[in-house]
């Protein structure tokens, strides 16, 4: 029973990430055009943007999903089979997963990055005094994460690793820069 709850858990928690990454697009489109501010805050459009490029680095790399993967081994562990989930299991997958070719997901997960990168783009998010240094850096290191706790460690180790270095040198440059302004002259 316990992990019947568990794997709809999982699967509640993926339908929370899918409609973080939609909804939260729907409302950085609408938001642009109502001129709201906050649709262009830093953090919360690159939480959004690194949830996506996860999900279409796994697409590039045909890595399963790791919320996918867990929630089958707690069907099978709860000696269900993977397509006899509970009710609120059933209704979660349906919304998640349309009767769609596996090719067709993967153009799909290619086609919202690349909206929302060009959404990144064409309404950036508000960078303040931010380098190119921190807007790539913030990304790679949430990516790097998420892909050295649950996907390939290897792969978010070097990813993250890069964000670090980006993040670094950025905050080194703006402290050399802020201690020159600073310095008697």
């Amino acid at each position: 029973m316990w992990y019947s709850l568990l794997a709809d858990l999982i699967v509640v928690l993926h339908v929370v990430y899918v409609g973080f990454v939609v909804l939260g697009q729907f409302v950085i489109v609408l938001g642009a055009l109502l001129r709201w501010s906050w649709v262009r805050n830093f953090w919360f459009r690159t939480v959004h943007l690194s949830m996506m490029l996860v999900v279409a680095i796994e697409a590039a790399l045909a890595i399963e999903c790791p919320m996918t993967d867990w929630e089958r081994n707690l069907r099978y562990a709860a000696g269900e089979s993977v397509s006899a989930e509970s009710f609120v299991g059933r209704i979660m997958q349906t919304l998640l997963f349309p009767a769609w070719e596996a090719w067709v997901f993967k153009y799909v997960y290619f086609g919202v990055a690349a909206f929302i990168l060009a959404t990144f783009v064409f309404v950036p998010p508000r960078t303040g005094d931010r380098t190119w240094m921190t807007v790539v850096g913030a990304p790679l290191l949430l990516i790097g994460a998420i892909f050295a706790l649950f996907i390939l460690w290897w792969l978010g180790i070097a990813l993250a690793g890069t964000g670090i270095a980006l993040l670094a040198t950025a905050h080194r440059r703006s402290t050399l820069g802020r201690d020159a302004k600073q310095a008697p002259g």
